[in-house]
């Protein structure tokens, strides 16, 4: 991988038994980039991502990840490991703890880590960071809202203190006022932290408005890429997901 570069995927397939659904991918993420990948229903995005935290799908080619230990492989990565090597992911619908208050879901996140002072001072820091969270912290994840839920799931994925931070359609269901609100949250923490991250949208326009770059999958190929400006001028974009 070249310097800088934090994940490199090169001919990357994924299938689910008989059925490949993702075909001969080739990305890369560099440090502190945030990266749309965009694409219908269908099109290999969530594949994408389970292909990278090694969960369910059968994978071939290669996939190198450079965490603070050095680099690795993730072919044959169990989920626990990818986690261990600082990659967040954020499910598809939440996957919040329905029955676990706000704050154990919070400390859910932080399994990994041993650094019980600073595990508090980040509790602190995510509640100051989404107040709504903090006001809720002893209720059941179950009794919040579409759009709380979604700050409980990228501030308990934070908690891991990750490298990379995979977000499976964080705007999926969600009113625009709180996808605006949850959008700005993302572009501050990306500021802040510098945590790279893989972004999986069918929002296109926000999605581009915070990414760096984009890649475009269609039927498990990726068909187009280059910068979030560059991706938001062609007529293909626009027409297929920009609505115009």
């Amino acid at each position: 991988m070249t310097a800088g570069t934090v994940l490199a995927a090169e001919n990357l397939s994924a299938s689910y038994g008989p059925l490949q659904a993702l075909r001969e991918a080739s990305f890369r993420l560099g440090e502190g980039e945030v990266v749309a990948l965009l694409g219908a229903n269908g099109a290999g995005k969530t594949t994408t991502l389970r292909a990278i935290t090694g969960s369910i799908v059968q994978v071939t080619g290669s996939l190198e990840y450079t965490s603070e230990a050095g680099a690795l492989s993730l072919i044959g990565t169990a989920p626990a490991d990818a986690a261990r090597h600082g990659i967040a992911h954020v499910p598809q619908g939440r996957g919040t703890f329905t029955d676990l208050s706000v704050e154990d879901n919070l400390r859910v996140g932080a399994m990994t880590r041993r650094d019980r002072g600073e595990i508090e001072a980040d509790l602190d820091h995510w509640f100051a960071t989404f107040p709504r969270l903090k006001e809720r912290r002893r209720k059941p994840a179950g009794n919040l809202s579409g759009g709380e839920q979604q700050m409980l799931a990228v501030a308990r994925a934070m908690m891991m203190r990750p490298r990379l931070l995979l977000l499976d359609e964080p705007s999926l269901g969600l009113a625009p006022l709180v996808v605006a609100d949850l959008f700005a949250t993302l572009g501050r923490l990306r500021a802040e932290l510098g945590v790279t991250v893989l972004l999986v949208e069918q929002n296109a326009n926000i999605a581009l408005e915070l990414a760096d770059r984009g890649y475009v999958l269609e039927a498990g190929r990726i068909v187009l890429e280059g910068t979030a400006a560059d991706l938001m001028a062609k007529d293909e974009i626009q027409k297929a997901y920009l609505g115009q």
